[in-house]
């Protein structure tokens, strides 16, 4: 089923006020819209939008620099019943003469029945629905509106989990998840810059109460760590965060280019013979692209180890289900239940 096509806005509403949907006069120095000179306006994208401040500048940019083949996908998490239809018809209006597709999912349920946190869980059930919107409309090309302040979480809440290079090098402007080609164009744009964008034009967005909730290490870390790092170093100290992500993405990249492939049943021997750095990302890989979910450094440490040893253990349980397991010097994996992964 194609998507719903939104009439356009009148003109007569534009010149009384620029709305989420509308276009605000075009600038010649938009910060924003900047970062989107590189990709084709005549191209088709889908354009992930909570309603939230982000999301709408990003739709509200790639509005004013021409872009007229977007898919609006909104995906409510099911975590604020109430408040759900409400933002999915701001949404809607947001989107006015593009196409737009609307998803629900219970996220707080699929973390319980996969033992994931909501973080997680919601990130799945939200690129399931926007790998669906992308065979429904044939279009494997995704915006989402992630900003600086986001990376610097993102690379700090990494740290705190004791990541690699692969998590200290944040997010990256473009990558892949599943079928999806994911763009992140606003990376190197902080928040106060996007609402002042968003403010000098007078569009609206929704501020989401749950960005409040202490329950979230996201949220603990927004209201709590980085504050008192901006007090005690300066706001430079989040720039400089960021910045290093940019130089060890660098360094991530020109090692991840020397991985190997290691196929459905990797030889003993063949990881023994890798340096420790390329086999670690090796079967992290691995581990993925099997669709184990989440793996980290204990998951691969514990593969590696399996596959060093000649004795027991000779079988392991892996997130999701999933069994790695040893015999004739190589390993393999079995799947665990479809439903948790």
């Amino acid at each position: 089923m194609p998507a719903r096509r939104n009439p356009k806005p009148s003109t007569a509403t534009r010149a009384r006020r620029s709305g989420p949907g509308e276009s605000p006069t075009p600038t010649a120095d938009c910060p924003l819209a900047a970062r989107l000179a590189g990709f084709p306006a005549r191209r088709k994208y889908l354009v992930g939008v909570s309603g939230g401040a982000d999301s709408i500048a990003l739709l509200a940019a790639l509005r004013e620099a021409g872009f007229r083949r977007l898919v609006v996908c909104h995906f409510s998490h099911g975590m604020r019943p109430g408040a759900a239809a409400r933002e999915a018809r701001f949404v809607r209006r947001a989107a006015a003469g593009f196409g737009f597709r609307c998803g629900s999912g219970d996220v707080p349920g699929h973390a319980r029945a996969c033992g994931l946190s909501l973080e997680t869980a919601a990130r799945e059930l939200r690129f399931r629905f926007f790998e669906g919107c992308a065979r429904a409309e044939r279009c494997a090309r995704i915006f989402l509106g992630h900003h600086a302040l986001d990376q610097f979480e993102t690379v700090l809440l990494n740290l705190f989990r004791g990541s690699g290079l692969g998590g200290l090098r944040g997010m990256v402007p473009e990558s892949r998840v599943g079928g999806l080609t994911v763009h992140r164009p606003f990376l190197d744009v902080w928040p106060e810059e996007i609402r002042a964008w968003l403010g000098a034009r007078k569009i609206r967005f929704l501020e989401d109460p749950s960005n409040t909730d202490r329950t979230h290490a996201r949220n603990r870390l927004r209201a709590g760590i980085t504050p008192a790092i901006v007090g005690a170093f300066g706001k430079s100290a989040l720039r400089c965060t960021v910045r290093a992500a940019g130089l060890l993405r660098a360094d991530a990249d020109f090692i991840e280019a020397r991985v190997p492939v290691l196929g459905d049943r990797p030889r003993c021997e063949f990881l023994a013979g890798l340096p420790e750095a390329l086999r670690n990302r090796a079967i992290l890989r691995w581990l993925r692209e099997s669709g184990v979910p989440e793996p980290g450094s204990a998951e691969v440490a514990r593969v590696a180890a399996m596959a060093a040893s000649k004795g027991p253990p000779a079988k392991i349980n892996l997130p999701g289900g999933f069994h790695a397991r040893r015999r004739a010097s190589s390993i393999f994996l079995q799947p665990g239940d479809p439903s948790r992964k």
